[in-house]
C-alpha cells in the first residue's frame, strides 16, 4: 500500500484496516489501467475520512505521474474543499523529486525489482544488485523538503556503525536527485514479526526466545549512545533461521539529547512509551525498553496493554495505570516472564529496567533453568522407559532442546608426527607439533563435563564437511548414520584409544573441527539444517608466518596461540588473516546458535607438502 500515516499520537487497529484495504484496492485499479474515482472510495467518515483521502491521494499522484501527467492542487480543492488543508499535505509529501521507481529502473549497479513497502518516511524496494549478484532492498525518502534526506544518511551512519547479528545490515548510500538520497540494506526475504503474530499466535517460549534476541540488539544501538524511537513489530525482521533483525532507524536520535523536545510524531503511538507521548515529548534508552514491553506483551496476551482511553489520558499528562500480568491474562505464561513484561511497562522511566542487557540476561537465566530442568527430567523419562523395553526413539519425543554452557566443552587433537619416528604424542597446542601433514596421525578428543548429545563435523582446507561423529562405519554423512544412544561425556575418535586416523592434505590451509553439543539429539531436520550451515564454512590459507598457529573458539571468543609459544586466552583483534576465521565462527553461530549455543571449534595450519 501507498501513503502514510495520520500524524496522531493514537493509532485505532480497525480503522487502519479499513484504509489499508481501501488503497489496495485503489491502487491495484490504477496498476491495472484503470481510472478509478476517488469520490467511489472515501466511505468512511469522521476524522478517518480526511486520513483515508489523503492516502488515497497520494497513491493517485503517483500513478498519475508515472503516466506523464501533472496533477495540481487546485482541481483537488475544487472536488473536495472541506478537506483543503488535508490534500496540501498530500502533495507537500509527494513531491516530484520524490517519484517512486519503476520495476527496471536502475540506481548505478542496483536495478529495481518491485515495491516492498511504503510508509510516512519514504518507499522500500526490492533490488537487485547487479555487480555483485545479491537481492538488496532499497529506501528512498518521500519528502524532499525538510530533513528527509538527512534523516536517510542519519540512518546509513547509524546502521554502518552497528556490527551486530540482529541489526540490519546497510550496504551503500547514494543519491537520487540534487535533494533526496537512497540507502541499499540487506534484503531479509521472510518477512516481519507482524506478519509471523498476525499468521498465529506464539508459544510464550519463542516470545521468550525473540525478546532476548531483540533485546541483545537493543543494548548494541544503545551501547553505541543511540535511541530507536520506533521499535515495532513491523520493524522486526525475521530470517530464515527464525533471527531477528531490527530495521528502521531512521527516528534514531543520539541519547545524550534526551532533555531536548523530540518531533511529536517521532514513533508509532501504540508502541510509544508515556514521555513520548506527553509535551513536550522525550525519548531514552528506557523508551525503547518500554516498547519492548508492549511487544512482549501483545505476542503474548494477543492483545496491547493499555486501551485508547489510557492513551490518550497519558497524552493528557495522566498516569498510566499498570496493565493486568500476561499470567493472569494467558495461563501458560509463566509468572517470572510476565515479571520482565510489567517491569518493562513501568510508567515511571527510574522503575524499568536499567538495560536491555539486563531484560535479556533475565530471560536467558530463567530459559537456561528451564532447559537443563526438561533435560533432567527427560533423562529420568528416559531410564524408566528403556527398563520398560520401550524402544529409545518411543522415548525420544520426551527430550526437550536445551543447551549447556559451552565452557563446560573442550576440543582436543592429540597427533603422531610420521616425520619424527621417536616423536610421542602430543597435543596440538604443544611446540613442534603444527603444522600438521600428509601421513600425521591424529586422534580427535571431545570433553564436557556434563552428558551430553555431542555432533563433531572435520572441514577441510577446501571447505569440504565431514562428519565424524555419530557415525556408520565410513559413511560420513549425519542423516544415514545410526543415531545417539545416550548422552556422553567424552568421544574418542577413532574409539580404540591406541589407534588414530592419518591425514589427508589436499592443499594448504587451515583445517577445523567443529563440535556441536546440547541436552537433546538432533532430528532429522535440524541435522539437514546443521549440514547446510557448515557447508557455507569458507576455507582459509595460511601464510608461512601463521603456519604454527591455531584457534579455538567458544562461542565469538577466540583463543590464539602457536606452538612455540602459548599465550593464553584473549579475544584477538581481527587481522588480515583472522578476519576470516572469525567469519566463520560468526556465521555458524548466527545459523545454528538459538537452538545450538554450545559451539566450539578447534582451527589449525596443515601443509600439503611433506
Amino acid at each position: 500500500m501507498s501513503g502514510v500515516r495520520p500524524t496522531g499520537r493514537i493509532e485505532e487497529p480497525i480503522e487502519w484496516r479499513r484504509v489499508d484495504a481501501m488503497c489496495d484496492r485503489f491502487e491495484t485499479a490504477w496498476e491495472q489501467g484503470e481510472r478509478p474515482q476517488i469520490e467511489d472510495y472515501v466511505t468512511m467518515n469522521g476524522a478517518w475520512r480526511s486520513v483515508l483521502l489523503r492516502e488515497l491521494l497520494l497513491v493517485e499522484i503517483e500513478a498519475r505521474r508515472r503516466r506523464g501527467e501533472t496533477p495540481i492542487v487546485v482541481e483537488y480543492v475544487e472536488r473536495f474543499p472541506e478537506l483543503a488543508s488535508e490534500i496540501n499535505k498530500a502533495f507537500e509529501a509527494s513531491r516530484d523529486s520524490e517519484r517512486g521507481l519503476v520495476p527496471g529502473e536502475r540506481l548505478g549497479r542496483y536495478r529495481v525489482e518491485r515495491r516492498i513497502e511504503s510508509g510516512s518516511f519514504g518507499r522500500v524496494y526490492l533490488a537487485r544488485d547487479e555487480q555483485l549478484d545479491r537481492r538488496v532492498a532499497i529506501k528512498i525518502s518521500r519528502r524532499s523538503e525538510g530533513n528527509a534526506s538527512a534523516e536517510l544518511i542519519n540512518e546509513a551512519r547509524t546502521l554502518a556503525g552497528l556490527d551486530h547479528p540482529g541489526i540490519v545490515r546497510v550496504f551503500d548510500v547514494g543519491e537520487l536527485s540534487s535533494d533526496a538520497v537512497f540507502l541499499v540494506m540487506e534484503y531479509i526475504a521472510d518477512g516481519t514479526l507482524a506478519e509471523r503474530l498476525a499468521q498465529a499466535r506464539v508459544s510464550w517460549q519463542a516470545v521468550a526466545e525473540y525478546a532476548v534476541q531483540i533485546a541483545e540488539a537493543l543494548h548494541e544501538v544503545h551501547r553505541h549512545g543511540l535511541v530507536h524511537r520506533d521499535l515495532k513489530p513491523h520493524n522486526i525482521l525475521i530470517d530464515s533461521d527464525n533471527r531477528i533483525r531490527l530495521t528502521d532507524f531512521g527516528l534514531s536520535a543520539e541519547a545524550p539529547a534526551i532533555a531536548d523536545a523530540l518531533p511529536g510524531d517521532a514513533g508509532t503511538p501504540c508502541y510509544m512509551a508515556p514521555e513520548q507521548l506527553r509535551d513536550p515529548p522525550q525519548a531514552s534508552t528506557a523508551s525503547d525498553i518500554w516498547s519492548l514491553g508492549v511487544i512482549m506483551y501483545e505476542a503474548l496476551t494477543g492483545r496491547r496493554p493499555h486501551t485508547l482511553k489510557q492513551l490518550v489520558s497519558c497524552a493528557a499528562d495522566m498516569a498510566l495505570p499498570p496493565p493486568p500480568s500476561p499470567d493472569r491474562i494467558e495461563p501458560r505464561v509463566p509468572k517470572w516472564l510476565g515479571s520482565v513484561v510489567l517491569s518493562c511497562l513501568s510508567s515511571n522511566v527510574e522503575d524499568r529496567p536499567a538495560s536491555a542487557a539486563w531484560v535479556a540476561r533475565k530471560i536467558e537465566r530463567h530459559l537456561s533453568h528451564r532447559r537443563v530442568d526438561m533435560g533432567r527430567r527427560a533423562a529420568l523419562t528416559l531410564a524408566a522407559t528403556s527398563a520398560a523395553g520401550l524402544s529409545w526413539l518411543g522415548a525420544r519425543r520426551f527430550y526437550a532442546v536445551g543447551v549447556p554452557s559451552s565452557e563446560s566443552c573442550r576440543l582436543q587433537i592429540v597427533v603422531w608426527p610420521a616425520r619424527d619416528k621417536q616423536a610421542v604424542a602430543r597435543r596440538i597446542d604443544q611446540p613442534n607439533t603444527l603444522p600438521l601433514r600428509p601421513g600425521d596421525l591424529v586422534q580427535v578428543h571431545w570433553q564436557s563435563q556434563t552428558p551430553l548429545w555431542p555432533y563433531l563435523a572435520w572441514i577441510d582446507s577446501r571447505g569440504q564437511v565431514a562428519p565424524i561423529y555419530p557415525q556408520v562405519k565410513c559413511i560420513r554423512d549425519w542423516s544415514r548414520s545410526v543415531p545417539h544412544r545416550f548422552a556422553c561425556r567424552e568421544v574418542r575418535l577413532p574409539r580404540d584409544s591406541a589407534k588414530a586416523w592419518p591425514m589427508e592434505v589436499h592443499e594448504s590451509g587451515l583445517e577445523t573441527l567443529v563440535a556441536l553439543a546440547r541436552l537433546a539429539p538432533l532430528d532429522a531436520n535440524e541435522v539437514a539444517r546443521v549440514e547446510k550451515a557448515l557447508r557455507e564454512w569458507r576455507p582459509v590459507r595460511v601464510s608461512l608466518a601463521e603456519r604454527d598457529t591455531f584457534y579455538r573458539f567458544r562461542r565469538t571468543k577466540l583463543e590464539e596461540g602457536t606452538t612455540s609459544r602459548y599465550r593464553g586466552p584473549q579475544v584477538a583483534t581481527p587481522t588480515e588473516l583472522r578476519d576470516p576465521v572469525i567469519a566463520n565462527q560468526l556465521r555458524l553461530v548466527r545459523k545454528l546458535g538459538s537452538w545450538i549455543p554450545s559451539i566450539d571449534t578447534l582451527s589449525f595450519s596443515c601443509l600439503a607438502s611433506t
